[in-house]
């Protein structure tokens, strides 16, 4: 499948979903909607760098402590550089962060090693700008989609960030925040 946008700004640049026994029952009455299931759908996304930096550019447009964020990822790592805004001086760093799993549902950047031109950051610096972006990109996929997942892995690879886990998919569609049972399948 190609791209699929979860939300505005939000487009996973491919989706690949696998599962098993999908069952269709028609409308029980006329002016009823039919119901479609499946067992556990395997899933598998695919965020590309430039679809993760236009999300970025979007999302931190209003941000006046920081500009210019632009992600690089790479083989098991992200490469943050942006400009610290200090009293109108912008001050470029350059901070490395890894993907993790948050919950079984959101997506968080783990920032690493910090850097400011020729020095090192402190490292309240590099958790105050780990909180601002993670909280800005908000990739919590239980409020992202309209149907529970469970994430098993986020890794970054040459270009793109890739997402794989489970699904609970039917239609009509299941209301967002209901996540009891695709827990269960993990």
């Amino acid at each position: 499948m190609g791209q699929v946008q979860v939300r505005p700004g939000v487009i996973l640049d491919d989706v690949k979903l696998y599962t098993t026994n999908v069952q269709i029952t028609p409308p029980p009455e006329k002016g009823k909607q039919a119901t479609i299931t499946a067992d556990e759908t395997q899933f598998s996304g695919i965020l590309t760098e430039a679809s993760l930096n236009a999300l970025i550019s979007q999302v931190m447009a209003n941000n006046p402590a920081m500009k210019n964020l632009q992600v690089a990822l790479m083989s098991d790592k992200a490469k943050i550089t942006g400009q610290f805004m200090a009293k109108f001086i912008p001050i470029p760093f350059t901070v490395e962060a890894i993907p993790r799993i948050e919950n079984g549902v959101k997506i968080q950047l783990d920032f690493r090693a910090a850097n400011a031109a020729v020095f090192s950051l402190p490292s309240s610096f590099v958790e105050s700008l780990e909180m601002t972006t993670n909280g800005k990109l908000n990739l919590d996929l239980a409020r992202l989609l309209p149907f529970p997942v469970w994430l098993d892995t986020v890794r970054c690879e040459p270009g793109r960030l890739v997402i794989e886990g489970k699904a609970k998919i039917g239609y009509p569609l299941i209301p967002v925040g209901v996540q009891n049972a695709i827990r269960d399948m993990s």
